[in-house]
This record gives C-alpha cells, structure tokens and sequence, in this order.
C-alpha cells in the first residue's frame, strides 16, 4: 500500500513559490539536509560536470569559480 504524507499545504488565488525549508537547502547537493563536506564535493563534480551551472554559485557573484568551493567550506568550517 502506497502512503502519501504532506508537511504544509497552502491554499491561495496565484502561484506563492515553494517554501524553502532553510537557506541552506539550496546548497545540499549531497541531500542529506545538512551542512557538511559532502555538499563541497558534490558542488565540485556539478561544476566540473557543467562549469556554467548557476547552482553552484554559492558567493552569488552570477560565476562559478573554486571561490565557491572554498567560501562554501569555510562556512562549513566556521558552524
């Protein structure tokens, strides 16, 4: 038997977005909703996989360099 479980529900006139669960979210490449080197490695293999990928512009500065990388894990490093 399937189960469907739903965490919020919105009900409105126009289209709101998706809710964000953190600002973090964004960054978890690795999906394991937490903060951590899995996501700087993962970011890594997305840019060398598509260096033009915006979602790998963690400084957002509209680039991708390894800049991103290292800003990324010195927050990392700093929680």
């Amino acid at each position: 038997m399937a189960r469907v479980q739903f965490d919020d529900v919105v009900v409105a006139t126009r289209y709101i977005g998706p809710i964000a669960a953190n600002a973090w979210s964004r960054y978890d490449f690795d999906g394991d909703g937490k903060q951590g080197t899995g996501d700087v490695y993962r970011m890594l293999k997305l840019r060398a996989a598509d260096p033009d990928d915006l979602r790998t512009d963690y400084n957002g500065d509209g680039k991708t360099s390894i800049m991103d990388a290292l800003r990324m894990l010195l927050d990392i490093l700093k929680e």
